[in-house]
């Protein structure tokens, strides 16, 4: 198994040597694509976009670029970039740590502000 997956890595390798050069930026397209998104707004492309850059996939890792994007998209009422702000708030992760921030984030990503309910009548 293992020298299997040895010759399979190498020929890709051999693949990438020999491919035209145009054809070795295939990863930039997509990326170009979600960056266009974003430019129009799309909150669904903010998030992708942010986690790219909170993680450094395809682009180089910069978490405020990522908590900026996040926000963007937060804004928009996108529960999974609310979650993701509210980690890097809690956290600290490309902004400035701020518990108040990771609250108001986090409490939106489970579905909205808190509810406040009516205390029981004393029997």
């Amino acid at each position: 198994m293992r020298v299997n997956s040895i010759i399979q890595s190498t020929l890709m390798l051999l693949a990438i040597m020999v491919m035209p050069a145009q054809a070795k930026n295939w990863y930039l397209e997509p990326l170009h694509a979600v960056e266009q998104a974003v430019k129009e707004q799309d909150p669904d492309a903010q998030y992708q976009l942010g986690m790219m850059y909170r993680v450094g996939q395809g682009v180089e890792k910069n978490l405020s670029v990522a908590a900026d994007l996040f926000e963007q998209a937060a804004r928009q009422g996108h529960s999974l970039a609310q979650y993701q702000l509210g980690q890097q708030y809690k956290y600290g992760l490309g902004v400035e740590q701020n518990s108040r921030m990771a609250e108001k984030w986090l409490t939106k990503a489970a579905g909205g502000e808190p509810k406040k309910r009516p205390l029981p009548k004393p029997h």
